[in-house]
């Protein structure tokens, strides 16, 4: 009781010196479980999680491939793969990897508009005898393919999503439109339009609205500001591939030419990135494919959703070692300022019969005291606050503080305030005698006051007693008596001289 009472009697005294100590070893500690949060969800964000996700693997045409499309001239669908190349493809796949891909596909081909539904026009719109239209219909096979949508991702915004490889889906001829080609064209849920063949305008097909869409990846000027409408993404319709077929509107006779030949977009379902990467390195090999990539828009997506996450992890991996290793510093700082000039303190204490031991024991409570309840707030607030900051800062990405990282901070929290404890203990612990009862240099002659205190030599040199000021020295040492011997010294050495005085006049 007796060591707690002065350890926190010292603390109080010193209250600033203790106050910034805990604000410290709560940023240090706080910073540590957010920062460590921040960057085992990046860790977990570029590499599990990354590595397990499904792909679907898609060919697209190159950039140089793209720069020659001109919409007006047909030709330009002999770039288009057909299922023979693609086969090809898949089977080289299945010989690097003795695994079958699954594959799902989206059809694309332009369709005029009638009377009913007039698509919204494009900046240098021509005749669709030349361009096959000025709506795309697009069917996908299942859900995989219209996620790989080539303009991007789309939401429903009235009505129903297409249902894929379903008796419904076989037999109807369900479709999404833009929303805002259903605000110019005045459609709603249950509307009915008809399309006309790209190549045969004999053939009609009417096709009802069953949902609204909305696209939710942003635009590009390569398909939002075009010069033929049927390029806008907002004139395309959506459907399923079954409709297409149903209708004949997909010509797979690999010899289609024209309009008549629609684009097959096929798609190749992939466990997880691995194996994608395998496909890239197949797909490069072959010569079938030279004119197009593989692409992945879903790990594209991916990884713009956790580029933020990203950048704030660099941040973390530059701003944890610089707050541990300053924060550390001042720690130090404290610590030993907090030991610095106790001297007599000690010298006192150990004269009262105070053991090192107990005496060391006593400086390392002075550290508990300020530095655990620092630690446990600052533990506690991180492990609350990583979630909500790291949503914040990640862009939605959580960043969960789990066991691990607590166990983490708090061994090695324990372990620094131990340390740092111990560097106080051996403050006490390692004190000399001889060098808690030597003069303190401004105690006037060093040496005759240390002598004096310790008994050695003569009390006081009479010179430097007659001194005022020295006096004062000596009486700052704490030994007056070697002061008061030294007056009393002088007197009788003067009543000497005038007893030797009056002898000589007799």
């Amino acid at each position: 009781m007796f060591v707690l009472k002065n350890a926190w009697a010292h603390t109080v005294r010193h209250k600033w010196r203790s106050l910034l100590a805990i604000l410290v070893a709560i940023v240090v500690t706080f910073g540590s479980m957010v920062g460590l949060a921040e960057r085992a969800a990046a860790d977990k964000a570029t590499g599990s999680d990354y590595e397990s996700q499904q792909v679907v693997a898609s060919l697209r045409p190159t950039a140089a491939t793209r720069a020659t499309y001109d919409g007006t001239d047909s030709s330009y669908t002999s770039n288009y793969m057909g299922w023979t190349d693609y086969n090809t493809i898949g089977i080289s796949f299945q010989s690097a990897t003795g695994q079958s891909p699954n594959p799902t596909a989206t059809v694309s081909l332009p369709v005029r508009q009638t009377g009913d539904v007039k698509a919204i026009p494009g900046t240098d719109d021509q005749s669709a005898d030349k361009t096959g239209g000025e709506f795309t219909l697009r069917g996908f096979y299942s859900t995989e393919a219209a996620d790989a949508n080539y303009d991007g991702r789309f939401t429903i915004v009235s009505g129903k999503n297409l249902e894929y490889q379903t008796t419904e889906a076989l037999t109807s001829n369900e479709v999404l439109v833009s929303k805002a080609l259903a605000s110019k064209d005045g459609l709603k849920v249950g509307s009915k339009f008809k399309v006309t063949n790209p190549t045969d305008t004999a053939k009609t097909y009417e096709l009802e609205v069953r949902g609204i869409y909305e696209y939710t990846d942003p635009g590009t000027t390569s398909n939002t500001n075009t010069k033929l409408a049927k390029d806008n993404r907002d004139n395309v319709i959506f459907t399923t591939y079954a409709v297409i077929n149903q209708n004949s509107l997909a010509d797979t006779n690999e010899t289609a030419k024209g309009w008549a030949k629609p684009d097959l977009d096929l798609g190749f379902i992939l466990t997880d990135v691995a194996q994608y990467r395998t496909f890239v390195s197949v797909a490069k090999k072959d010569k079938v494919a030279s004119k197009y990539q593989v692409v992945a828009p879903s790990l594209e997506r991916y990884e713009d959703s956790i580029a933020p996450l990203k950048n704030l992890d660099a941040a973390m991996r530059t701003a944890l070692p610089s707050l541990w290793f300053v924060g550390g510093l001042l720690l130090l700082a404290l610590t030993l300022l907090g030991v610095a000039g106790r001297r007599d303190e000690i010298g006192m204490a150990i004269m009262s019969g105070v053991s090192r031991p107990r005496l060391g024991w006593q400086f390392m409570l002075e550290s508990f005291i300020v530095l655990l309840p620092g630690f446990a707030i600052g533990a506690l607030a991180g492990g609350f606050a990583a979630g909500p900051l790291g949503n914040a800062l990640g862009a939605g990405r959580a960043t969960p503080v789990d066991a691990g990282i607590v166990w983490k901070v708090i061994w090695i929290g324990l372990a620094a305030v131990l340390a740092l404890a111990i560097v106080a203990m051996l403050r006490a612990v390692a004190a000399h005698a001889d060098v808690l009862f030597a003069a303190r240099p401004d105690a006037g002659d060093g040496g005759a006051a240390g002598d004096g205190v310790n008994g050695i030599g003569d009390a006081g040199d009479g010179s430097k007693a007659s001194n005022g000021s020295e006096t004062g020295d000596g009486s700052e040492t704490g030994d007056s008596n070697d002061a008061g011997d030294s007056v009393d010294d002088k007197n009788a050495d003067g009543e000497h001289a005038d007893g030797d005085s009056k002898e000589t006049d007799r």
